[in-house]
């Protein structure tokens, strides 16, 4: 069982098709930001007013609400108001399981793989700390981002229309971009 696979380079079927994508990093921008950003020009020109917001410099802001209980609706927490305290939970708990042991086919399973190890000479190391080294995936080290934050001229436009919005008491819809 000494063999040893040989692939030809540049072979067409071993090809690493994932070299061959062209990513955009200058994407089309979505057609409700065009939207925004119109927007934001038609309210700047009306009010003959530029708005400039520093403190979306910062980044996003979270409202957490520390008092909100997320399993709960906004009604409030209603799935527990008909159980009395104290009655149990009507059926039992922490109840003992049998062991019986491993199953037949695990076991044999386990003998089969000691039979092959021993036919090949080699020790099956799936899970070893030489196995994760040889097949390791470098690709799962790229952490990616699928929320980016927003450019701050993006936020600055959604702020400065939602501002404008407010003050004139109007919400601008326009449908053809």
């Amino acid at each position: 069982m000494n063999h040893r696979w040989n692939f030809p380079p540049g072979t067409k079927k071993y090809r690493n098709k994932a070299k061959d994508t062209l990513y955009n990093f200058d994407p089309i921008i979505d057609a409700d930001i065009r939207t925004t950003q119109k927007n934001l020009k038609d309210a700047e020109a009306n009010l003959n007013h530029h708005w400039v917001i520093e403190d979306l410099q910062t980044g996003a802001e979270v409202n957490a609400d520390a008092q909100s209980d997320p399993i709960c609706s906004s009604a409030g927490c209603t799935q527990y108001m008909f159980r009395r305290p104290n009655s149990g939970l009507g059926y039992d708990i922490n109840y003992p399981v049998p062991n019986f042991g491993a199953d037949k086919d695990i076991i044999d399973s386990k003998d089969s793989l000691g039979l092959a190890e021993l036919n090949l000479g080699h020790k099956f190391g799936v899970g070893s700390a030489e196995s994760k080294k040889k097949h390791h995936n470098v690709a799962k080290d790229t952490l990616y981002n699928f929320a980016p934050m927003l450019d701050v001229d993006i936020r600055t436009s959604q702020k400065n229309l939602d501002d404008a919005q407010t003050k004139l008491n109007h919400k601008w819809v326009i449908e053809d971009v």
